[in-house]
């Protein structure tokens, strides 16, 4: 249904198995948003990042994914979230 994808897949908002404070994002950027959760990806990337961490991502996708998914811990007042996403241009 969408178009014009840069990056779409899922990302989880702490360690699944130790409950530890990270945000996992796994991702493909084709432009097939159902690549990562149908497991077909030939490009799986993945980025895993500390929250309480000092340094700042160098990438602007991947900052405004995580401003997005600390709203959502915030709203839902959780923070295991495991939340499926894309973002178009």
């Amino acid at each position: 249904m969408l178009k014009n994808l840069v990056m779409s897949g899922v990302v989880i908002t702490a360690d699944i198995d130790t409950l530890s404070p990270y945000y996992i994002v796994n991702y493909d950027e084709s432009n097939d948003s159902e690549s990562v959760t149908s497991g077909k990806a030939k490009e799986l990337k993945t980025y895993i990042r500390f929250k309480d961490s000092p340094f700042q991502c160098s990438e602007q996708r991947l900052i405004k994914l995580f401003e997005a998914c600390a709203e959502c811990e915030n709203i839902f007042a959780n923070k295991f979230l495991d939340i499926e996403f894309a973002l178009m241009k």
